[in-house]
């Protein structure tokens, strides 16, 4: 067990600040093999073994058997047990977690290659406490690479096709700027959603049995299952593969929740899937409703009021006031005067 600022050992010490680095530290925030490591008593070196899934005493105070002393866990010193090695005492490391000890870039990977394809040892080796922070920054990674390699060659197309870029420098410098706020703006509300969506997970979690572990440990999980969308990293086709990554990430939630919460699959589909299901009948509804609406005003004829037509005006005819006018007109007209 070293800190994870400074990789100084930590055995044989009270949880608190590194004596090293001055980091703090409590046993929450590790993992150990179960009866792999004892817990001493602060007051009479009584041990304790681990037994719960952290592989930490359980309950976590209690009065000494022994000295009959009330103790707490992060009162107590650890040790590997008897013959145990001390690296085998320790469970599986959380990747991203240990990321400033075995590098960004390798545990980024690691991470990555757990949430596609063992997506419990993903959950099993997540620790009880600040984890949030690290998921968030996790899942940002891998929105904003799908976001950038899939649009950005797209943008670039559209831009100089339709004339919009051209080899002014503050022209693209411009559409760059435009183009790079609207995938950050496309980035922050994918986070947003997924965070969400762990949120509603978590309440239906609460609502249908009860949790074995935090909300912040849910909403964790969730953003560490976003690595599925590093297929839509493929560009401007990225946008294609995207329900794929849906599928394949509520997949690795349901799996890596399930072990996360000590729940059964069927419940834990249940509140993965309940959103998407919801979401996608909200969209069909909203699209019926509309068209329902529309219908009804195209297929009503449109009449066209024409007012009538006003009669012609008479027009009487009197004598011609030239002899040569009677010329065109009947021959009984012609012949009124003489009589």
């Amino acid at each position: 067990m070293r800190c994870r600022g400074c990789d100084y050992e930590l055995w044989n010490m009270p949880p608190g600040a590194c004596s090293e680095c001055g980091r703090l530290w409590k046993f929450d925030d590790y993992r150990f093999g179960a009866n792999m490591v004892q817990f001493l008593c602060p007051n009479c070196d009584h041990a304790y073994a681990g037994t719960d899934e952290q592989g930490l005493p359980s309950p976590r105070a209690f009065h000494c058997v022994q000295c009959g002393t009330q103790i707490e866990l992060d009162h107590m010193r650890s040790l590997p047990a008897h013959g145990i090695d001390s690296q085998l005492a320790m469970a599986d490391e959380h990747a991203w977690t240990e990321r400033a000890r075995i590098g960004r870039w390798r545990a980024f990977w690691r991470t990555v290659l757990h949430a596609l394809g063992n997506p419990s040892k993903l959950s099993a080796s997540l620790p009880q406490t600040k984890v949030l922070r690290g998921a968030i920054l996790f899942a940002a990674l891998v929105v904003m690479t799908a976001i950038m390699l899939s649009g950005a060659p797209l943008a670039i197309l559209i831009g100089f096709g339709t004339g919009t870029f051209n080899w002014d420098w503050g022209t693209i410098l411009e559409s760059v700027t435009i183009v790079c706020g609207a995938f950050v703006a496309i980035g922050l509300a994918g986070l947003a959603v997924m965070t969400l969506w762990g949120l509603i997970v978590h309440g239906i979690l609460r609502l249908t049995g009860g949790v074995g572990r935090s909300l912040s440990n849910t909403i964790a999980i969730t953003l560490l299952c976003s690595a599925p969308f590093l297929f839509c990293s493929i560009p401007c086709c990225g946008f294609y593969v995207s329900f794929i990554s849906v599928i394949w990430m509520a997949v690795a939630m349901i799996i890596a929740l399930a072990c996360l919460h000590q729940a059964t699959v069927v419940r834990i589909a249940l509140a993965v899937l309940t959103p998407i299901v919801v979401l996608v009948l909200s969209i069909v509804l909203t699209i019926v409703g509309i068209f329902q609406f529309a219908t009804p005003i195209a297929a009503t004829p449109i009449v066209v009021t024409v007012p009538p037509a006003t009669a012609a005006p008479t027009i009487l005819l009197g004598p011609p006031t030239d002899s040569s006018d009677a010329q065109s007109l009947p021959a009984s007209a012609a012949e009124a005067p003489e009589k």
